[in-house]
């Protein structure tokens, strides 16, 4: 920050301003408001829920216009006793949503490109002299003009876009999801062109060396996962009717990687007994790559009142019936086989979600083995305080009378689950 705390902080004080005292102290409220002021607006809707830009909109530092977050006159008055210059011309920000969606190309648009000229240029070796990137001079500032369903080894291309800015260079990348396509094929397109489009579509993925323009097919927890994966903090995501654009600043070097496998079955670490990592198995619901997304999900979702993301996007359609049916737990089994964990217990926690408990249960679940059925099906909490209650009852019990406690936990929790439908997620 470019300007002194106390001195700052003593002035507003002396004001009485008690709202821009309570900005003051709230380090998540203040960030949005810097990132508002240093891209001219946040125009995505990931931040809807957040309850610091609600905190923001709601005292009047921030005004919502066209599906857009500006700044107040009250903000840059703020701004300015911060000694922070604000920025009142959204043109003069090189990311604004002004930028968005202006002339890209998708693969409709670069059939008539010539074939050594687009093979050359699909290789993304060198991204100075690339036909499809703009780039600052200082290597700080990177736009990609090409739609990146276009792309036919994503990683190598974000990996090659990572070795070539500098640290905190700034990237703005554009992509089109499957609904985003279908939307755009029914307005743009005639019924005959829509039935040859997915006609070579689906022939694309088949006949790889006939056809050099493919198409592929993302999510929007995918491409974000990518851009994690590959070195890069997500910045800000804005969603248009045909297509979607993606800032992100580099924030670490990396190798090459052709990335992760994907199957229907994957393990993910967790904390055991004693602190021990675990590595429990489910049925895969998140869409490729949504598991780098974690700390960009906490940072700008609000936890429901069970203790679980709100609007979770990671969550693929699949997967979301797999959840309700409580069939992503299943291979669990193989945890119960090796030891890991047993039939009634606390949940398996990451280490990120767990570090939110209080230090006391931390301490408590630590000396006693996860469970395949957690206590939340007995007492059916309805807040993450709620849960925190719960999980201490039981394991106060359960390290009483270990035999029982289980027993009664189980049956009762087996009711809950059968007859009033009880979830978790």
């Amino acid at each position: 920050m470019d300007f002194q705390l106390p001195k700052a902080y003593e002035e507003i004080l002396d004001r009485n301003y008690e709202t821009e005292v309570s900005l003051f102290q709230n380090d998540k409220a203040l960030e949005i408001l810097f990132k508002i002021n240093e891209l001219g607006t946040l125009v995505n809707d990931l931040y809807s829920q957040n309850e610091n830009l609600l905190f923001l909109l709601n005292n009047g530092y921030i005004l919502k216009k066209e599906g857009g977050y500006y700044l107040s006159e009250k903000a840059n008055k703020f701004l300015e006793i911060l000694g922070i210059q604000p920025k009142q011309n959204i043109k003069d920000s090189f990311f604004t949503s002004r930028l968005l969606m202006k002339n890209v190309l998708n693969y409709f648009d670069i059939i008539e490109i010539p074939d050594s000229e687009l093979r050359r240029n699909f290789s993304f070796i060198t991204i100075a002299e690339n036909i499809f990137i703009k780039v600052s001079e200082t290597k700080d500032k990177l736009e990609c003009k090409l739609m990146l369903n276009c792309i036919p080894n994503l990683n190598l291309f974000l990996y090659s876009i990572n070795n070539y800015l500098s640290k905190d260079g700034k990237v703005i990348l554009y992509y089109q999801t499957v609904q985003q396509r279908k939307k755009y094929l029914v307005e743009t397109k005639n019924f005959i062109q829509r039935q040859v489009t997915k006609f070579f579509n689906f022939f694309s993925k088949v006949i790889h060396k006939k056809i050099i323009v493919k198409s592929y097919h993302y999510s929007r927890a995918e491409i974000l996962g990518r851009l994690v994966y590959n070195g890069f903090e997500i910045l800000e995501n804005v969603d248009n009717d045909h297509q979607s654009v993606v800032i992100a600043v580099l924030k670490r070097k990396i190798s090459y990687s052709e990335g992760p496998k994907y199957g229907p079955i994957y393990k993910i670490k967790r904390i055991g007994k004693g602190g021990k990592e675990i590595y429990i198995y489910k049925f895969r619901t998140l869409y490729p790559y949504a598991e780098y997304l974690n700390d960009f999900i906490y940072q700008t979702h609000k936890l429901n009142s069970d203790g679980f993301i709100t609007d979770d996007f990671r969550i693929s359609a699949l997967g979301k019936i797999i959840r309700r049916l409580w069939l992503d737990e299943l291979p669990m089994f193989i945890n119960l086989l090796k030891g890991d964990i047993k039939i009634v217990g606390v949940r398996p926690l990451s280490a990120h979600y767990l570090n939110l408990y209080p230090i006391d249960l931390r301490f408590k679940r630590s000396k006693f083995k996860p469970g395949f059925i957690s206590p939340y099906y007995f007492s059916l909490p309805r807040s993450i305080e709620e849960i925190y209650k719960s999980e201490e009852e039981y394991l106060s019990k359960y390290e009483k009378n270990p035999i029982v406690t289980d027993l009664q936990y189980f049956l009762k929790s087996l009711s809950n689950i059968l007859l009033t439908n009880a979830r978790s997620t």
